[in-house]
This record gives C-alpha cells, sequence and structure tokens, in this order.
C-alpha cells in the first residue's frame, strides 16, 4: 500500500493532465450497460482515489452522478450494482459528496437495489456501508427515511437475528439516520 501511495503521489499530476480521469467517467456514461466497462472503470477509479490529489478531479467531472445513473441502468445486475456502491463508498469521504449523493438519487438507486437482490450477501455489505456513509448528512436522513431506508433496515435486521454484524450495521445506520433526522 505504501509503495502504490508513492507511485499515485509520483504521477498525480501526469495523470490528471493526461485527461484520464475524464475519459474514465466518458467510458462509463458511454457503456454504462457493460459489466465488463463498469467493472474495469469503477476499480480504477476506486484504485486512483487512494490519493487524495485525485479526488478534485473526479467530482469535477461528476463521478458520482455517473456512477448513480450506471446503477439506475443496471438495476437487475447484481454485481454492477456491487462495484457501484463500493465505489460510491469510496467517493462519499466527505460531507459535501455524501450530500450530493443523497439529492443525486444515490440513496434511491442504493434502497431500490437492496430490495432487489436481497439474497445476495456481497453486495448488500456494500450498500449498507454506503447507506451508512449517506446517513451521515442532515439532508439525507429525511430522504433515507421517505424511501422506505428503514423499514429495510429493521426487516434485514429481522430475518438476519444471528448475523451479528447485519445487527451492527443496521443499528449503527439508524442511530445515524436519527442523528442527523431533527
Amino acid at each position: 500500500a505504501q509503495k502504490t501511495n508513492f507511485v499515485l503521489k509520483k504521477y498525480a499530476e501526469e495523470v490528471c493532465e493526461s485527461g484520464i480521469i475524464m475519459h474514465i467517467i466518458g467510458a462509463l456514461n458511454r457503456h454504462c450497460k457493460v459489466r465488463a466497462i463498469v467493472q474495469a472503470a469503477c476499480t480504477l477509479i476506486r484504485y486512483l482515489l487512494r490519493s487524495d490529489m485525485y479526488r478534485h478531479e473526479f467530482l469535477k467531472c461528476h463521478a458520482a452522478k455517473t456512477v448513480i445513473m450506471t446503477m439506475a441502468a443496471n438495476a437487475s445486475d447484481q454485481s454492477i450494482q456491487k462495484v457501484a456502491c463500493q465505489t460510491l463508498v469510496v467517493l462519499a469521504w466527505d460531507q459535501a459528496t455524501v450530500g450530493e449523493l443523497g439529492t443525486l438519487g444515490g440513496i434511491t438507486a442504493t434502497i431500490k437495489a437492496m430490495n432487489t437482490h436481497k439474497k445476495h450477501a456481497a453486495f448488500q455489505d456494500q450498500a449498507w456501508r454506503l447507506l451508512s456513509h449517506m446517513a451521515h448528512h442532515d439532508g439525507n436522513a429525511a430522504i433515507i427515511t421517505k424511501e422506505g431506508g428503514v423499514d429495510m433496515i429493521v426487516k434485514a435486521m429481522a430475518s438476519a437475528e444471528r448475523d451479528k454484524a447485519t445487527q451492527v450495521r443496521g443499528l449503527r445506520a439508524i442511530q445515524r439516520i436519527a442523528d442527523n433526522g431533527d
């Protein structure tokens, strides 16, 4: 990890100037239904976001909006939903982006996908993380509640009573929603 961060920092300016970040987002926009491209683009976004130097460039290129639109275009594809959630978790590292995810439809897309892919544990884990991140923002608590997120969390906890991880994630998400629901 330390070597990776060194390489990312060493070439950050060149990468940003090369236009590759705009190309990644453009490829995701143009080919949002092609699983291999979505997975490769989302993996590369997460890799580059290991360095904060790239964060501004991704935000400037509307990466969050593009990833949310990719989720909406692929509601039935569990693997695309999973990589999209993983990518949004990494993008949602500051309050401004977390708030933007809510207003751009990220909460709606995540809850819809969670209801569609209830039996896919790996996806559910990523979606819980994302929903929990989004609950940190004041405006998102109301959206989560309005979209049925609290009911979904309670049902998930009830259906997995013995799963400690599900209970902890659910309780944390409910706490964050309650803290920011004023």
